[in-house]
């Protein structure tokens, strides 16, 4: 009972370990693989998201062109036609600075570029309202022209946008390789990780399964014997019942032992056999099974000690009914 129950610890804690152990390492590879996954989706995320911060300071500075190039151009032919890309882009580019700002919110270093950038167009406003309002009165705008200061303010814009463009590209390319090298990194020890537990996870599985078959194999050789030994203990009691049915009432030695050597002559598959009693200090042959004619009335008496018969006798052995079985049989 005792073995039989470490026997079936052993086995749940073998199976337990093969099979809770494997399915717990799927689902932290499943969990890691899908971490990894979320990070890369995430740095995909924040790169397009810069890639659009790019453009909207690209379009800003479409817009800065286009209203300095429609000013210009009233400056020179003094239409009105010439100023209505001015007007209209006015407004469109306070929308996309706003944008501007809404995306540089939680950078300090961009969202002073654009701070800077609204007061220097702020400036350049009051600058080029001025020179329209000249140049609608008739008046000269040679001297503010020369002065180089529209310019110098468009000049610093361009700058700050160009700035601006310039950080976004390298804090995308510092995430990116970032991104790369920990993403290696994490894959790489992950597999080197998961390479080493397969190995030793195999090593201690196998380890236990040849345990658990040796002890199994020797487990079966211990029933297999006990299931001999009661087969020959029933085959003794069947015998020994069998054998108290063939001889049972009252009859006379020779009778009694001639019914003996037929049941064996048929339990043990016995050739010949003959059974002798103790009388006056000899062995005496009262019954015998298949003798020879020739020899029937020779060696009825026999000295103990003499012979295999009187050997045994004289050892007081008696030769079990299995081992007689097998000797007859050969």
């Amino acid at each position: 009972m005792s073995e039989s129950f470490i026997d079936q610890s052993n086995f749940r804690r073998i199976l337990n370990r093969n099979v809770a152990v494997p399915l717990g390492f799927g689902f932290l590879s499943a969990f890691f693989f899908s971490a990894i996954v979320y990070y890369l989706l995430s740095v995909s995320q924040w790169v397009e998201r810069s890639v659009q911060g790019v453009a909207y300071a690209h379009e800003a500075q479409k817009m800065l062109n286009d209203i300095e190039s429609s000013m210009r151009g009233y400056l020179i032919a003094g239409e009105a036609r010439f100023l209505e890309p001015y007007e209209r882009e006015l407004p469109l580019f306070e929308e996309q600075v706003e944008l501007m700002r809404k995306y540089a919110a939680e950078d300090a270093e961009q969202l002073e570029r654009i701070e800077r950038l609204v007061m220097l167009h702020s400036q350049w406003l009051v600058f080029a309202e001025d020179l329209i309002g000249q140049r609608g009165q008739g008046l000269s705008i040679i001297e503010e022209v020369q002065s180089k200061r529209g310019l110098e303010l468009k000049e610093d814009q361009r700058r700050l946008l160009n700035d601006f463009i310039a950080r976004e590209r390298q804090l995308r390319s510092e995430r990116t390789d970032v991104s790369e090298v920990i993403t290696t990194a994490l894959i790489g020890g992950f597999l080197l990780f998961s390479l080493i537990f397969s190995g030793l996870l195999v090593y201690l599985g196998r380890r236990d399964l040849t345990s658990l078959s040796e002890s199994y194999s020797q487990s079966l050789q211990r029933q297999q014997a006990h299931a001999e030994a009661l087969e020959q203990q029933a085959w003794y009691r069947t015998g020994q019942t069998q054998l108290s049915d063939s001889i049972i009432g009252e009859l006379a030695l020779p009778a009694l032992g001639q019914g003996v050597l037929n049941f064996l002559s048929r339990y043990i598959d016995a050739a010949v056999g003959a059974l002798y009693v103790v009388q006056d200090g000899k062995l005496q042959r009262v019954a015998e099974y298949a003798y020879d004619p020739d020899h029937l009335q020779s060696a009825r008496t026999l000295d103990i000690g003499n012979g295999l018969v009187g050997q045994a006798a004289l050892e007081r052995r008696v030769m079990a009914l299995e081992t007689c079985r097998r000797i007859t049989s050969r």
